[in-house]
């Protein structure tokens, strides 16, 4: 009697040896499961944006221009980042929303939040800096290659642009002037 009840003791430590076993095996596949299905939602969510330098209407030798970051996507952003990269002369301009106060330039980077429960840009939607082209002729940058960083609370999407730098407008004859 007593070898029998000392067997099922044994074959029920080894029943729930194995159950363990497979529980953890089976945890550990959920939670493979569900990492692999948050990395397939966070591509799936990146942000569309649409992201262009314009020139300023009001300034005739387009030294200062605007870049857009327009949100074509569905879902709102909290934030936005924007560096500049590749493009000696084309900055943000100083004194504006999004830059350091007082930074030394040139200033390549900026960066706009959202107060606490709110949205910083709405789907069409768009967030801009003033920039500014400091040289001129064929030292003026044809094009930008820009990193911009989606922020929608948590999540982070890093998405890099290259964008056309406005030319300088054509020169204006004395000639056509006189017109």
């Amino acid at each position: 009697m007593d070898v029998a009840a000392l067997i099922i003791s044994a074959v029920a430590l080894l029943v729930a040896a194995l159950s363990t076993l497979y529980t953890r095996r089976q945890a550990r596949a959920a939670d493979e499961t569900a990492a692999i299905e948050r990395a397939r939602r966070y591509d799936e969510r990146t942000p569309e944006l649409d992201i262009e330098i314009e020139p300023l209407s009001r300034d005739r030798l387009r030294r200062h221009q605007r870049l857009v970051v327009r949100l074509a996507s569905s879902e709102a952003l909290t934030g936005v980042d924007v560096e500049i990269h590749d493009a000696p002369g084309l900055s943000l301009s100083p004194d504006q929303d999004g830059v350091i106060a007082g930074a030394p330039g040139p200033i390549v980077k900026g960066s706009r939040r959202a107060r606490p429960g709110e949205v910083l840009v709405s789907p069409g939607q768009a967030v801009t800096w003033q920039t500014e082209v400091t040289s001129a002729g064929s030292g003026r940058p044809g094009r930008a290659r820009l990193v911009v960083s989606a922020v929608r609370g948590d999540e982070v999407w890093v998405i890099h642009r290259e964008v056309r730098v406005p030319p300088l407008p054509p020169r204006i004859t004395t000639s056509a002037r006189q017109r």
